[in-house]
């Protein structure tokens, strides 16, 4: 276990604020700390040098130290429990299993057995023996979309019956409210078709005027995408909201999902054009335009630039490449950080972005040596400016 340290007052003001520390700081030190799905890998630049190391879990920057953020599922799983499709029942002579469009079997008891959670480092919350009863499959899924020092948003899902009707909603919790009462269901869920106000999580008050045309824009395209012509029956039983990562920028996204009456079993999703409170994200601005960053590197998926001006670090198919910047725009190649082989490419699969720069790079990296203890192989870059 490693005791718990604090985070430094330049590094904890730049997350919290999302402030660009002055022309000055350019050459400054920077660390960064990328959430991959449940995974997190620190970058750190010392002038032209850079060294990267990757751990499980999400490891989270505070004011209070640092923490991790966790899906447990405790319990021993049902006997009888399949999780995953049998191709070979039709040849073994056994009848064909029943599968939803998810590829999820269908009519067995299932409860949603995870147990999501937040803490300090050197602090791991004790699961409960089972959150199902025994005749019980633990069932669905969890995956973040966004975590922060101050929330998450997660998706959430599972299907036990015998038709296309599925249970999917969004989480969006504090850390503080998960660290005191870890999450166990869905309980977000909500059926209300003139939903328009954000889980005050989300930093947007009730009744924002703007959030709700967005809002009330969404829900029209949604409606469109499935309604039959002259169909005037419900078009959707859940709507929810969360951030999710979009090529450059942290953005809000509502998501649909229908169980019943027409367009049976869809999900859609609309982002909605309003900016996510640097409160929330920390510093989360591209100091190179994107168009700039897609012609210097055409495979593109995303971008990170540093809050001193000095560092971006570009994230494409295979690799995240970083990238000193000159006169806004990319400069030389300093390195090439091979990406985590377990990982399908997609910048959906970011969760957690934050900086740190000058002293308080060096010590997230002394801080982080034990808790992210896989060195990660780095190229060294030798492109130059282009």
């Amino acid at each position: 276990m490693m005791r718990l340290t604090r985070i430094s007052a330049i590094g904890g003001l730049l997350l919290a604020l999302g402030a660009a520390a002055p022309a000055g700081a350019r050459g400054q030190d920077v660390a960064f700390l990328l959430g991959q799905r449940d995974r997190t890998t620190l970058i750190v630049v010392h002038g032209d040098s850079v060294v990267a190391r990757r751990g499980p879990g999400l490891v989270v920057p505070r004011a209070s130290g640092w923490w991790r953020v966790g899906v447990d599922m405790p319990g021993v799983e049902h006997p009888d429990t399949t999780t995953v499709p049998d191709t070979a029942s039709e040849s073994e002579g056994l009848p064909p299993r029943e599968m939803n469009m998810h590829g999820e079997e269908l009519g067995h008891p299932a409860c949603f057995g995870h147990f999501v959670w937040a803490a300090p480092l050197g602090r791991m919350p004790t699961p409960p023996d089972s959150l199902c009863a025994e005749d019980e499959e633990r069932a669905g899924e969890y995956a973040f979309t966004f975590v922060s020092p101050a929330i998450l948003t997660m998706y959430a899902g599972i299907t036990t019956d015998y038709s296309y009707n599925f249970a999917r909603g969004t989480i969006v919790s504090t850390l503080d409210s998960v660290a005191r009462v870890p999450l166990t269901d869905m309980h977000t869920r909500s059926w209300a078709e003139d939903e328009v106000d954000p889980a005050p999580a989300l930093g947007v008050p009730a009744g924002d005027a703007a959030w709700e045309r967005e809002a009330v824009r969404c829900n029209v395209e949604y409606n469109r995408g499935i309604r039959e012509e002259n169909d005037d029956s419900t078009a959707y039983d859940y709507v929810g909201t969360w951030i999710v990562r979009t090529p450059g920028r942290w953005r809000y996204e509502r998501y649909y999902a229908n169980t019943s009456y027409v367009g049976r079993g869809s999900e859609s999703s609309c982002v909605v054009r309003l900016p996510v409170p640097a409160r929330l994200t920390g510093w989360d601005r591209l100091t190179v335009p994107w168009s700039a960053i897609r012609r210097r590197v055409p495979g593109a998926m995303d971008a990170f630039t540093s809050p001193n001006g000095a560092v971006a670090i570009v994230l494409d198919s295979t690799s995240a490449r970083v990238f000193r910047i000159e006169k806004n725009a990319l400069g030389a190649e300093l390195a090439t950080i091979p990406g985590d082989p377990s990982l399908i490419p997609s910048v959906e699969n970011t969760t957690m972005s934050q900086w740190a720069t000058g002293g308080a790079s060096r010590r997230w990296e002394a801080e982080l040596a034990a808790v992210l203890p896989v060195v990660v192989e780095v190229r060294k870059g030798g492109a130059g400016k282009r």
